[in-house]
């Protein structure tokens, strides 16, 4: 949430985060929703989106056609990768 300046909370969010799934994945499926969802944005992609160094775990939040999320558990700290469309 800090790359998009997402520096206080939020008060959506918490929302948007309880009523996630919360499907446990590996890090090799969060590395593969990154890759998918993220063909848009403008490379190269942060650092800390592509090494998962220390992994310990990691979450499917969202996985619908217009809404998808992850987050990636690391030895010090958390990575949430979001992608959504009103499309």
């Amino acid at each position: 949430m800090e790359a998009i300046d997402w520096y206080e909370a939020e008060p959506h969010f918490t929302t948007y985060a309880e009523a996630a799934l919360c499907e446990p994945i590996t890090a090799a499926e969060f590395a593969a929703v990154v890759r998918e969802y993220s063909c848009s944005l403008v490379p190269p992609l942060p650092p800390f989106l592509l090494d998962l160094v220390g992994w310990r775990g990691g979450l499917r939040m969202y996985g619908e056609w217009n809404d998808v999320a992850v987050i990636a558990e690391l030895a010090d700290s958390f990575v949430l990768f979001t992608w959504g469309t009103s499309a």
